[in-house]
């Protein structure tokens, strides 16, 4: 121990005379390091943290499987079925999110999201409220109590972390709820870790077995905690011969080109297997950031180690043993790591809490991401490591040779030794190569971010101001009071100054998901076994159309005489015109909507661009657009009462928010106003993931190059000053400035040019982890990849330009007077 700390003061008295090499190496570390731990600190977050929930393992997700969608909700009809006949289950649970509700009360009132559970949620995920209780059997049916349970964060934002908030009432949607519990701070529904906004309201589902219509309307997500014992196998299994039934018992409903199935998922790959891939991408680069940064230092090291020799030579004389000596070069090495990673470590913080504000979208749990004792752990051994990895081999170059000749020739300008030179150049390659690596990486990103924000979204995102409203059921129970409300805001709403159009749809583009209702189209009857003709709907008020900037391809849009009184009519996109009427015109094509779903007999009355409504990098799907005074829901028979406003504005779109409030406040002073945000924010929020991808890729791959240059500069730069002697002899012989500078520049090049091609072998075998993260681009693209080759190249051309021009200036007869 008296050893290492003799070598650690005389590695702190070694490296403070020479600050500007310790500022470089340990600032360089530092970038590494930094992000390394940054990116980790999201992985440990996401991926490696356990879910919040008592024995993690055991949960599972029930998805059905039909017309070619392997995870697509369940009905209420197959949750009894699945919850009675499924036995490889202890608890078994369903709930619908997405849901909003008003809170009313003596404060301002407020829209919060909610989700509605089955009294077996709570049980399968092995949750309990961390104040009072949660749902009984009994209040979890059609006349139940009104019972409530808060999230943690509402709980606090909203009532002050009072505990006697259980046993109080609150007002929702009109109608008084008793609040029974509050739950866990850590807890969140599945489809909670991904939202913005996570439900903070959860309330009893009460579906009632004996009035569901139909075996159809899935919109219900399944959880289920496996028995002891019971495998992933057994569970499949369970669920499956409980499909087969659906399939032998109900024919009409599940005929054999439908192709039903169910499938078992453990919860952990259900919830985090989407965004596993670019993770562990976005890590691997980051990686590879550090190991440029490690062989940068390395360069350093093995360049002061060379200038180091006579020292080194004389400390062997004096008795110092090889090891003795290595041991003291690692020790310097690692307090160059430790001091790196220190510094780095506070990098990291930043990074991480920008990365969490950046929001990067789909990305669950990312708001938990801290640097905890993992974390620091992983900071403390990434240093260590690095540290050994880029000391080990200066440290043992820095032992051969002999020492008493090391000790005649002096400091009298002797040429770097080959061993030393060759160390250097192969750093400088590996450099290079991973580099190129990066930069490729980031440009398949950003050529795919590019592509993907030059897609049409079938709308004019510009100049649109859009907000929610959400009727309470209690005050607006027939439709007559829904449409007439809607009505008359958007009159008032088309009167405000600077409003050019105004509409509302019951599900906003790129912001929300759509259903599907099936049909049935007059003159196609339909064979056993056939499945119905299906498309996705969405309700709509006049003016919604031109409100997005809608191009209308044929026929008419919406208009205000297709009210209760007027026979049905519907607008369709061009990809449920090309998909059923193809070849014919499909206006005035008549089909009645599926389930009893008002108003029955619809005729085709227009047809309008094909919206992308997913995603950018989703194709359009067949839709329907519905006049909103005309549809009824086909269980309750209500009109659509929670719909978003799109406003058309001459101007800044944002100015208009306080005036759209105060409109709907004039007509009901109890409704509150969410989400409002224009619909450019609602495009960009949709692609937040691949901008986030790019974005860190980019700024990596930046850096890198940034290493690459320098420690290609350094090396030549050093090799220059060490053989200024042959340069002079060369110049004296002869040479001119250019040939001089020729060969220092071709040096450089030469060893860019075996980088780069090793960086493209390494390309070939890692574009598979790269082509799921992008969206028309190949992951082998022949453009971006020559791209960064050139622009490698050059960068290497620059850095070696400048050792040449020096070089080109040396005085051979002060170079040959210095020996």
């Amino acid at each position: 121990m008296d050893t290492l700390l003799q070598d650690l003061r005389y590695a702190m008295r070694s490296l403070r005379r020479s600050p500007g090499f310790f500022f470089a190496a340990v600032f360089t570390l530092a970038l590494g390091i930094g992000a390394t731990t940054a990116i980790f600190s999201v992985v440990n977050s996401v991926l490696l943290r356990p879910l919040p929930y008592a024995e993690p393992d055991a949960v599972v997700r029930i998805w059905n499987s039909f017309g070619g969608s392997p995870k697509a909700a369940i009905s209420p009809a197959e949750y009894f079925d699945y919850h009675d006949r499924a036995t490889a289950f202890s608890a078994f649970g369903v709930y619908a999110t997405g849901q909003a509700v008003n809170l009313t009360g003596a404060d301002v009132p407020e829209r919060l999201h909610a989700s509605y559970l089955s009294v077996g949620v709570f049980p399968a995920l092995g949750i309990r409220p961390g104040l009072g209780r949660a749902f009984t059997a009994e209040e979890d049916t059609p006349s139940g109590a009104h019972v409530v349970v808060l999230s943690d964060g509402l709980w606090r934002r909203r009532f002050a972390a009072s505990p006697s908030i259980v046993g109080q009432r609150i007002t929702l949607n009109g109608e008084s709820y008793e609040v029974i519990g509050v739950m866990p701070p850590e807890f969140r529904l599945p489809e909670d870790f991904g939202a913005i906004a996570p439900s903070e309201l959860f309330l009893p589902l009460g579906i009632d077995r004996a009035s569901i219509p139909n075996r159809g309307s899935h919109f219900l997500h399944a959880v289920a905690r496996l028995r002891p014992g019971v495998t992933m196998a057994l569970a499949q299994q369970s669920v499956r011969k409980v499909a087969a039934d659906f399939v032998r018992d109900f024919p009409d409903d599940y005929p054999a080109d439908m192709h039903f199935d169910a499938t078992v998922v453990p919860l952990r790959q259900d919830l985090l297997g989407p965004v596993r891939p670019a993770l562990l991408v976005l890590f691997g680069a980051v990686s590879l950031l550090l190991l440029t940064a490690c062989a940068n230092v390395a360069g350093l090291l093995l360049s002061r180690s060379d200038a180091r020799r006579q020292e080194l030579a004389v400390r062997t004389a004096l008795g110092a043993g090889s090891g003795r000596i290595v041991r003291q070069l690692l020790v310097e090495s690692l307090l160059l790591g430790v001091t790196g990673g220190a510094l780095g470590l506070l990098l990291a913080y930043w990074g991480a809490h920008a990365m969490v504000l950046a929001q990067p979208g789909d990305i669950p749990r990312i708001q938990g991401v801290s640097l905890d004792l993992r974390v620091l752990l992983f900071a403390l051994g990434t240093s260590v490591i690095t540290g050994l990895a880029f000391g080990i081999l200066p440290a043992l170059r820095a032992t051969r040779g002999n020492a008493q000749s090391m000790i005649r020739e002096g400091g009298r300008g002797r040429s770097a030794g080959l061993a030393s030179q060759r160390g250097q150049r192969a750093l400088v390659v590996a450099e290079t190569a991973l580099t190129l690596v990066l930069l490729f990486g980031a440009g398949l990103l950003a050529r795919s971010f590019v592509k993907l924000q030059s897609v049409d979204p079938g709308f004019r995102a510009e100049n649109i101001l859009t907000s929610r409203v959400t009727l309470p059921a209690r005050e607006y129970s027939t439709p007559a009071q829904v449409t007439r409300f809607y009505g008359q805001l958007m009159q008032r709403l088309a009167a405000l100054p600077g409003v050019t159009a105004s509409g509302a749809v019951s599900s906003l583009p790129l912001a929300t998901t759509l259903g599907d209702l099936n049909f049935h189209i007059q003159g196609r009857p339909e064979a056993e076994g056939d499945i119905s003709p299906k498309a996705d709907w969405l309700v709509v008020t006049p003016g919604y159309f031109e409100a997005l900037g809608m191009r209308l391809v044929r026929g008419r849009a919406i208009e205000t005489t297709d009210d209760e009184r007027a026979p049905g009519v519907v607008v369709i996109n061009q990809a449920m015109a090309h998909r059923y009427w193809q070849g014919e015109n499909p206006i005035g094509q008549r089909f009645e909507l599926g389930g009893g779903a008002g108003p029955g007999w619809v005729t085709v009355i227009g047809v309008v661009d094909d919206v992308r409504h997913g995603g950018l990098d989703s194709e359009p799907s067949a839709q329907m657009y519905l006049p909103h005074a005309q549809f009824l829901l086909w269980d309750s028979h209500r009109a659509i009462a929670g719909m978003t406003v799109a406003l058309r504005t001459s101007g800044d779109p944002a100015r208009l928010a306080a005036a759209v409030r105060r409109e709907v406040h004039a007509l009901d002073p109890n409704l509150p106003v969410s989400e409002v945000q224009t619909m450019e924010q609602v495009v960009s929020a949709s692609i937040a993931q691949p901008r986030f991808l790019a974005l860190l890729f980019s700024g990596f791959a930046v850096v890198a190059l940034v290493l690459a240059a320098v420690g290609l500069y350094a090396v030549l730069a050093y090799s220059v000053s060490r053989r200024s002697r042959e340069i002079g002899i060369r110049m004296a012989l002869g040479a001119r400035e250019h040939d001089v500078a020729s060969l220092v520049i071709r040096q450089g090049l030469l060893l860019a040019l075996v980088g780069i091609a090793l960086g493209l072998v390494g390309n070939v075998a890692l574009h598979g982890l790269v082509k799921s993260l992008l969206f028309g681009v190949s992951a082998m693209d022949p453009l971006t990849l020559l791209a960064v080759s050139v622009l490698l190249a050059a960068i290497a051309l620059l850095a070696s330009w400048l050792p040449a021009r020096r070089a080109a200036r040396v005085d051979p007869i002060v170079a040959l007077r210095s020996e």
